[in-house]
């Protein structure tokens, strides 16, 4: 071969390289924020049963300020989830499916938190481990088991988050000996855990993360006769976990642990697995159980902002993908101490989940669901409760609930002149507009609201959770001034509760109690008048799927208006509708689109990748 020709076949290897790694790229680009396929677009549907209430006018001392074309980020419900483990038993799916049903939440995670490192999901449990163990049979009479599971996450209609047993790649024994042989055993036992899950039982678990909590001391497994699990360790172990748990179905996503408290494992992981993780994981308690005062307490919660940006620069430093590269999944937290089970605890699950919205995590589940009562419970249900009913609600699981309910599906910037209250606003795709009030203090509140809009008047829908104190004994709580009769807990059947309902204006006076939550839903005087009404729909279809410079729609419905949102949430086109649309100017990435009809609001995702 001559030297010009050689040099011709080089080049052009290196630009099929070059184009290559670029569509990866894209391709990467385009599905990093897979999460954003659970965005739905949200209305509010106004109760016919209401409490009337009359607001007062006039100049209040505080204002909150609403600025609805603001858009900060897309609303999830994968962003409100739970931890729901095997100890809750057949009962919880038998006996209990309603409390989670009514709480509004969109992603549960299983099977357990330290006992996922454990657990042996079809109950064949070795003869023989490397240092001595508790391990977990899954089948065992008083669990939830795996079939449960998934008729569970069927009937709620949510996400599900599965933790396998990564510590099995340490202390498991092989003929060999080998680590090679051990990984190996461990990552086809969760290849089989898949296979159970999403061929045999079509559950379609997306969600898998590889162990719980790697880089801790309390796990067993951590330190397997002298040998103490590194981060470089675990991140290549992940890579054969990954291999063999995607060969069985290519769909799911893995997560790979972090620890916000230490970049050196961070590092050590993500210079790993990079090409291999889907989703990074990350556990926060916010504080220790002796430092949980209610101040620091509340003072806590922009850790979640903390952590997130940590992730990035971990990102931005281990690889040459952009920072937001991997969605962020705090799969384990809570506040400690005493105050779990008081009114602080509910706002500052309220603050925490507006800061999920806020930074843009893609899933948050809660530690913990059902748990046996103690001082500094996580439970979110309580259990053996001297004070409140079995399986009864705490207080922040209404957080869930009215997040859920009351919260459109878009965030929007909002502002108070009260530095002591925390405000979160939100938009619904039909036009109304949400608001979040939080007031951890001892003193009433009283302000306006500017909508920065052009509606300054309709009516508004409201709902108060809220204590009477916060003393570390006090476990009561009200919703719209109903209770329970026990000492501690809330209303029951709290779907059934009626909102207020007032008339408003540019001058109303709005008033939120001292240790409150409220949470308002401003429906304007243009569409609370109208016959019309606003639904979503989703029968149309968009070609070619991914797209580079056009969109086309095949639709039953005629539409006026078109809307796309990048992957942060942010409207990057807004247009009359138009068949075939022109994208070309848009960079490449994964989009969510909103088709608006005089009646329906349509909602779609898509890939723009050029050609």
């Amino acid at each position: 071969m001559n030297i010009k020709k050689a040099q011709l076949l080089s080049g052009l290897y290196l630009l099929f390289i070059v184009m290559a790694g670029n569509l990866a790229s894209a391709q990467e680009s385009a599905n990093r924020n897979f999460y954003l396929e659970n965005w739905k677009s949200k209305s509010y549907n106004s109760p016919d049963e209401t409490i009337a209430l009359e607001l007062e006018t006039g100049q209040a001392v505080h204002t909150i300020q609403l600025s609805l074309k603001d858009t900060i980020a897309p609303f999830l419900s994968t962003q409100l989830g739970l931890n729901t483990t095997f100890r809750s038993g057949s009962d919880m799916l038998n006996k209990r499916l309603d409390n989670y049903i009514n709480s509004n939440m969109g992603a549960f995670r299983f099977p357990a938190g330290s006992g996922s490192n454990l657990y042996f999901w079809d109950g064949n449990i070795p003869e023989n481990f490397l240092v001595d163990i508790n391990p977990i049979d899954a089948t065992q009479n008083s669990a939830l088991k795996v079939s449960e599971f998934a008729v569970f996450i069927d009937s709620v209609k949510a996400e599900a988050t599965v933790t396998v047993n990564y510590f099995y790649a340490r202390y498991g024994f092989t003929e060999s000996g080998t680590r090679e042989a051990r990984v190996n055993q461990a990552a086809e036992y969760a290849a089989g855990f898949v296979n159970y899950f999403n061929n045999e039982l079509k559950a379609g678990i997306k969600n898998w993360e590889i162990g719980n909590e790697c880089y801790g001391n309390w796990e067993e497994g951590y330190d397997v006769n002298g040998s103490i699990v590194t981060g470089k360790e675990y991140g290549e172990d992940l890579r054969v976990f990954a291999e063999k748990m995607k060969a069985v179905d290519p769909s799911i996503k893995i997560g790979a642990v972090m620890y916000p408290k230490s970049d050196d494992w961070n590092d050590q992981v993500m210079k790993e697995v990079k090409n291999h993780a889907d989703f990074l994981v990350v556990h926060n308690y916010f504080t220790s159980e002796n430092d949980a005062t209610v101040e620091n307490i509340l003072a806590s919660t922009g850790q979640v902002t903390d952590i997130k940006q940590q992730m990035e620069a971990c990102i931005e430093r281990n690889t040459t993908f952009p920072k937001d590269h991997f969605p962020v999944s705090m799969t384990e937290y809570n506040c400690r101490g005493p105050h779990t089970t008081t009114f602080i605890n509910a706002c500052f699950t309220a603050d925490v989940i507006g800061k999920f919205i806020e930074n843009n995590y893609g899933l948050a589940t809660r530690w913990v669901g059902e748990w046996k009562w103690k001082v500094g419970t996580h439970g979110l249900f309580a259990q053996d409760d001297p004070d409140q009913v079995d399986y009864s609600v705490r207080q922040a699981y209404m957080m869930y609930h009215y997040f859920g309910k009351c919260f459109g599906d878009q965030m929007v910037n909002a502002s108070t002149s009260n530095n002591e209250l925390t405000v979160y606003g939100s938009t619904f795709s039909d036009g109304k507009t949400g608001l979040v009030v939080i007031n951890p203090t001892s003193e009433n509140m009283q302000f306006n609201v500017g909508l920065n809009s052009g509606n300054k008047s309709g009516k508004v829908y409201l709902y108060e959770v809220y204590a009477n104190s916060i003393a570390e004994t006090d476990k009561k709580f009200y919703v719209n001034g109903l209770t329970s009769e026990t000492v501690g807990g809330g209303p029951e059947h709290v779907e059934t509760i009626s909102p207020y309902k007032a008339n408003y204006s540019e001058n109303s006076i709005f008033a939120v109690k001292k240790y409150s939550v409220s949470f308002l839903v401003f429906d304007s005087s243009d569409i609370a008048t109208s016959s019309t009404s606003i639904e979503q729909n989703s029968d149309f279809s968009i070609y070619p799927v991914p797209a580079s410079n056009e969109l086309n729609f095949a639709n039953k419905e005629a539409f006026n208006s078109i809307k796309i949102f990048n992957s942060n949430g942010k409207m990057i086109l807004h247009s009359a509708y138009k068949n075939p649309l022109n994208i070309s100017e848009i960079p490449n990435g994964f989009y969510l689109l909103n088709m608006y009809s005089s009646n329906f609001v349509s909602s779609k995702t898509f890939i723009k990748k050029n050609n």
